[in-house]
């Protein structure tokens, strides 16, 4: 924001590699975020994502056929998949635009497909799943109605020509696949399969059960139709992604609701009906899920509250460098001490994929001792209830600040540099 340019290279890390060219894919959010943040905080942060969820929500209750209250239902049983990737970042914006342009493309409002990737192309590099699901619709439309086949056509190539209008211009495609990959290689617990001999795993599986039974009863009516059998088809999709990383369940809810909705009503196109007496009832379908997702969203945020109080600010601009944070606290003291480098954080593209191995590996096995000593640090910014922070206490660092987050931790005078 004080360069008024977008950067080129990471300098708020020890870790980044220099050489390596910062993709800022998520460049309009950042400075949403920033502009939030500085106005009121992380709540104000919380707000603006929590209402992105909720606003997601009622675009789905309007694609989901059916009765309102069979979409509400259908739209509180995703609710719980929401859960596992429920966290104020750009990501949550994918999945409002992903609902919006499934609404647009069963309303046949084919027109606006090239302005919804454009503004969802400034957002998250996840517009590509956006360009996957509109050349899946209008692919079927050419080949099912066999309607307008070339200015479907020219839709496409214009979608795809217009989410290359941004920073990033056509490296955004190889940069998502490059980014995947790097993702798929990190041990981390949101891209891990899911662990079926839980809770989660069980309600998934019976979601699984149910769509397979109305779909099997309700097959060929599905086959007939252009939206269900888009929607059954990326539903497909997902769910083989879905069950080897787990983040893909929220993306996968979205078609499993409007595929169950369609299975629920044979196959009929959803149609938005403006009649006087059905406005209740979309406003009923609407609302529902909307409050639901924000006081998930919202649950324990306040207005004016920090992941770190003044204090904790306070004695993390105090604390010496270099600085140990970790995948989860890098961006945290990127927020709040602008002067000290954190080591790492959760933006991948600055980072050696094997730098990130080791810093994570070594997150989640509690052994920092080999780390510390090649970097040499002497204060860490760690999760309070981590393995990291269990490791630091025991090997005598002192405890400057916690709350039930974060905790800030310095190297007691006299050690060896570095040395846990």
């Amino acid at each position: 924001m004080r360069q008024g340019s977008l950067p080129q290279f990471d300098t708020l890390s020890l870790a980044s590699d220099p050489s390596i060219p910062i993709q800022l894919h998520e460049w309009l959010p950042a400075i949403i975020t920033y502009v939030l943040f500085t106005i009121g905080g992380h709540a104000a942060v919380q707000l603006f994502y929590g209402v992105c969820v909720g606003c997601t929500g009622a675009l789905l209750a309007f694609c989901i056929p059916g009765s309102a209250k069979a979409r509400a239902y259908i739209l509180l049983s995703i609710l719980p998949l929401f859960t596992l990737t429920l966290s104020a970042r750009p990501h949550l914006l994918g999945y409002f635009f992903l609902a919006l342009l499934l609404g647009a493309l069963q309303q046949r409002r084919l027109l606006l497909l090239p302005l919804i990737l454009f503004v969802w192309a400034q957002c998250h590099a996840s517009v590509i799943l956006g360009l996957a699901l509109a050349a899946v619709y209008l692919a079927l439309l050419s080949l099912v109605e066999r309607t307008r086949t070339k200015l479907n056509a020219a839709i496409l190539i214009s979608c795809a020509a217009t989410i290359t209008i941004n920073p990033m211009g056509w490296d955004l495609f190889p940069f998502v696949f490059r980014s995947t990959e790097r993702l798929y290689q990190l041990p981390l617990e949101e891209w891990a399969p899911l662990s079926w001999p839980s809770a989660l795993g069980i309600y998934i599986s019976i979601l699984f059960l149910a769509l397979i039974v109305a779909v099997s009863l309700r097959f060929k009516s599905l086959l007939k139709n252009v939206d269900s059998l888009a929607c059954l088809l990326l539903c497909s999709v997902f769910s083989f992604e879905a069950l080897n990383h787990a983040r893909y369940f929220s993306i996968w809810a979205i078609f499993f609701a409007v595929t169950l909705g369609y299975a629920l009503t044979d196959g009929v196109p959803t149609r938005i009906d403006l009649n006087i007496d059905r406005r209740l009832k979309y406003l009923f379908s609407a609302l529902l899920p909307f409050y639901f997702i924000c006081v998930c969203t919202f649950f324990g945020a306040r207005l004016g509250w920090y992941p770190l109080d003044s204090i904790g600010i306070k004695e993390l601009r105090e604390a010496p460098a270099p600085r140990f944070t970790t995948y989860n606290t890098g961006g945290f003291n990127l927020w709040f001490d602008q002067k000290t480098k954190s080591f790492i954080d959760s933006r991948q593209d600055p980072f050696r994929i094997d730098v990130l191995m080791e810093a994570i590996s070594a997150q989640l096995s509690g052994d920092l001792q080999p780390l510390f000593l090649r970097w040499g640090f002497v204060s860490a910014l760690v999760e309070s209830r981590s393995q990291s922070h269990q490791f630091l206490t025991k090997s005598g660092w002192i405890e400057r600040w916690k709350n039930d987050q974060l905790a800030i931790l310095v190297r007691p005078s006299g050690d060896n540099a570095g040395a846990p």
